[in-house]
């Protein structure tokens, strides 16, 4: 459990009253909800209740016995949600970047709620740390007051750090009270239930609605409170404060809030129809309405664009061309598709704009090589030829390609042969951008960078590495794939997550240089898919099990 202040120097500046700087101070501190005296933000034990009445907070017991009077709740706009428009903003805030509620759905019921649940995963840590406060919550709110479990990173000046840690709030805006359960660290990969949920069999309290809010199976996250008015606006939402850069966001692409589930006041499901708000656009953030069931539904909060964005531009199913195919991106735009165990192949016209089948009609080339085969790795060079290479061994030989010779696309005598002592089982080799060829060991990080000249007869890869180095990100389970615009994406299948690197040849000890350019991670893009880049830049995602592909558009 963290109960103590962060460290986050930047919101500590945050909180000073007079703005002035390397003072620490505590009058102010930023709550869901925006910037409030910190006398008027309170802990709630457990067993106590928030009461909302004649304009104060109060907690009292559960017999109704008065505790302590939080602070004054000021009169809003009957009717009107609570929440963005009170949003109380910290001074000299970087709204470009996002500030308050950055992006989220809201829905408003037409009759009272019973309950309100949603399930999403703790994302992936922020890349760069800047003193950045995010809040990503499901909530419960009328013109007054927002029930709401929050998931937060950073320091609110009460609570909070460089990691994640969950608590329940009851709030009001522009500067009102606020109170909250003790935080509890959450991490990385954590799946979360908010709910919120009408309660009965409350004798000794006033009249009114009372609601418990939690984090299900968290202990000290359950927050009950009593209103006398209905919460009936949802909402699902991304809201921050001092984001000085797209990167000071969760490395994770988006945030899925899913498993939504809504009853009436009577236990029926309600009739649900989300509507997205994105306030602040400036990296891409938006939300995403996947479904509107109000048993199973889902929404996206998205921090950042993703570099495969939106709907695929095609997809479908092929059915001869599954396991044990190998598909190969030629250099004229065709695709090769190869069967090692049996040497068998198949040349393709590629049309991204058949959206059905992208491989369509029949093979404009087919046949069996006898000497290509299992063990043999195939590899499209820049300049149109193709290596043949088997890592067991070594050897390796340079075919000439012809996509016009219909029974053998790699026709007559190989133009260069030989064997590589140093460049075998457990090597990659990945053809780059500008024509050099990256070897990488990905058990262990390490890599050269080797110039390919085809009138090297007796070595393609002559003379030395012309860089080399060793990554302690990069390894196995990884995957790098070059990109057209000549960046080059390094994907996890396992669990989806990417990053997009600058490629620099000049850079000798690190040609993925500096930090990632873009990060994220894909649901629905994992093992056992493959990612193919294709001749126009667009990216197959195919699928040798079932045979789906999906043809995507590539921004990075």
């Amino acid at each position: 459990m963290s109960t103590g202040p962060g460290t986050g120097t930047r919101l500590n500046h945050l909180l000073d009253d007079d703005g002035s700087e390397g003072v620490m101070s505590k009058k102010f501190v930023i709550t869901p909800g925006g910037r409030r005296a910190a006398e008027l933000v309170h802990h709630v034990a457990p067993d106590s209740v928030v009461h909302v009445a004649d304009g104060r907070m109060r907690h009292v017991t559960r017999a109704g016995e008065l505790l302590r009077d939080v602070g004054p709740v000021p009169p809003h706009e009957p009717g009107v949600p609570l929440m963005p428009a009170n949003v109380m903003q910290p001074p000299e805030q970087l709204p470009e970047f996002g500030t308050g509620w950055i992006t989220f759905a809201n829905f408003q019921s037409g009759a009272p709620l019973q309950s309100f649940l949603t399930t999403w995963v703790v994302p992936g840590a922020p890349q760069t740390q800047n003193g950045q406060l995010l809040y990503l919550f499901n909530g419960l709110q009328n013109s007054s007051m927002i029930l709401q479990p929050v998931l937060q990173w950073g320091d609110n000046g009460i609570f909070g750090g460089d990691h994640w840690c969950v608590a329940s709030w009851y709030a009001d805006g522009q500067g009102g009270a606020a109170s909250y359960t003790s935080p509890v660290t959450v991490h990385v990969g954590d799946t979360l239930v908010g709910r919120m949920t009408r309660v009965t069999g409350t004798a000794g309290l006033p009249l009114g609605a009372v609601w418990t809010c939690e984090f299900v199976g968290i202990a000290d996250s359950k927050l009950t409170i009593l209103t006398t008015d209905e919460l009936l606006d949802c909402v699902q939402t991304l809201e921050c404060y001092s984001i000085t850069r797209a990167s000071d966001y969760p490395s994770s692409t988006d945030t899925r809030m899913r498993a939504i589930a809504i009853t009436d006041s009577d236990g029926s499901a309600a009739p649900l129809s989300w509507s997205p708000v994105d306030k602040i656009t400036d990296c891409g953030q938006h939300t995403v309405i996947v479904d509107n069931s109000s048993t199973h539904g889902e929404v996206q909060l998205w921090y950042r664009d993703d570099i495969l964005p939106g709907a695929a531009v095609a997809q479908g199913r092929w059915k001869t061309i599954q396991l044990t195919h190998q598909l190969i991106p030629m250099p004229d735009g065709k695709v090769l598709d190869w069967v090692p165990a049996d040497g068998t192949w198949r040349l393709w016209h590629y049309d991204a704009s058949s959206t059905h089948d992208v491989l369509p009609g029949n093979p404009v080339a087919s046949c069996q090589w006898q000497t290509i085969r299992s063990g043999h790795q195939l590899v499209p060079m820049h300049d149109g030829k193709v290596l043949d290479w088997v890592p067991g061994d070594g050897t390796w030989r340079l075919w000439h390609y012809d996509a016009s010779s219909t029974h053998d696309v790699l026709p007559g005598n190989a133009v260069a042969s030989g064997q590589w002592q140093t460049i075998r089982s457990g090597h990659q080799l990945i053809p780059m951008h500008d024509g050099k060829v990256l070897d990488w060991v990905a058990g262990d990080g390490t890599w050269r960078l080797w110039n390919y000249d085809a009138t090297h007869v007796h070595d393609v890869l002559p003379g030395n590495a012309v860089a080399s180095g060793q990554w302690k990100t990069i390894g196995s389970g990884h995957q790098l794939v070059p990109m057209h615009d000549g960046k080059v994406l390094d994907w996890v299948p396992g669990d989806g997550t990417w990053r997009l690197w600058n490629y620099d040849p000049a850079s000798v000890h690190d040609v993925l240089p500096g930090s990632p350019v873009d990060i994220g991670n894909w649901f629905s893009i994992h093992a056992p898919q493959q990612l193919i880049v294709m001749h126009d830049g667009l990216v197959l995602d195919w699928d040798p099990l079932t045979g789906d592909w999906r043809l995507w558009r590539y921004q990075p």
